[in-house]
């Protein structure tokens, strides 16, 4: 089995729960509870919900669930992210990340984290994907490097929203490392793909390959 003992509880977000456990070996195991506090808002912001308009907070929970597991196994181990294990209902079985979360972190070299992560959006677009949540609260910085977390709302590069999603990922973690280490960074610059024309032609490269994640 992947779950063999409940541990302490980890973390608890607006729409999941987490906890310890262990498997063979520490993981972790998620509850995704999507809808539970505010459907109307869920069902408009999730892709996996778009052509759902009667299901239950349940039912979303739990394909909320599925798209994290799909996309977590077409990400690693290519991107920094949980190494997926499991999925069953509303729940997804991950390996357990050591560090800490960005917006709780001290970073004596904030340059070097920022070029870091930077590495893992760039590799997520080479994978055909979107994060399309991303801020300080789902990026973890360890001695290992960092790891980003949450990927129920990811989008294929194909997407009629992809692009401006992109560009609002990386937006906000440029303003949270300006606005606690005062660094000053160009958007476009730090990400050229952010640029339509750019755009269009990664996604030309990746023959619109995530197209599965998220249906």
């Amino acid at each position: 089995d992947a779950v063999r003992s409940l541990g302490s509880l980890a973390g608890v977000g607006k729409e999941s729960v987490v906890y310890e456990a262990l498997g063979e070996g520490p993981v972790a195991i998620k509850f995704h509870r999507e809808g539970r506090t505010s459907f109307r808002h869920v069902r408009r912001v999730r892709e996996h919900l778009k052509d759902k308009p009667r299901v239950s907070w349940l039912r979303a929970a739990s394909l909320g669930a599925r798209a994290e597991f799909e996309a977590l196994k077409k990400l690693y181990p290519r991107v920094e992210v949980p190494r997926p294990v499991a999925h069953s209902r509303h729940a997804v079985v991950m390996g357990l990340v050591e560090g800490v979360q960005l917006s709780r972190a001290r970073l004596s070299d904030p340059q070097g984290v920022w070029s870091l992560i930077l590495e893992q959006v760039e590799a997520t677009l080479g994978v055909g994907l979107v994060h399309a949540d991303l801020s300080e609260f789902n990026v973890f910085v360890g001695e290992e490097g960092v790891k980003i977390i949450d990927w129920a709302q990811a989008i294929p590069l194909s997407h009629p929203h992809a692009r401006e999603l992109l560009e609002r990922d990386v937006s906000n973690l440029l303003k949270f490392f300006k606005r606690k280490y005062d660094l000053n960074i160009d958007l476009q610059e730090a990400l050229p793909a952010t640029r339509p024309e750019v755009f269009e032609n990664l996604c030309r490269e990746a023959g619109l390959k995530g197209e599965e994640v998220v249906s």
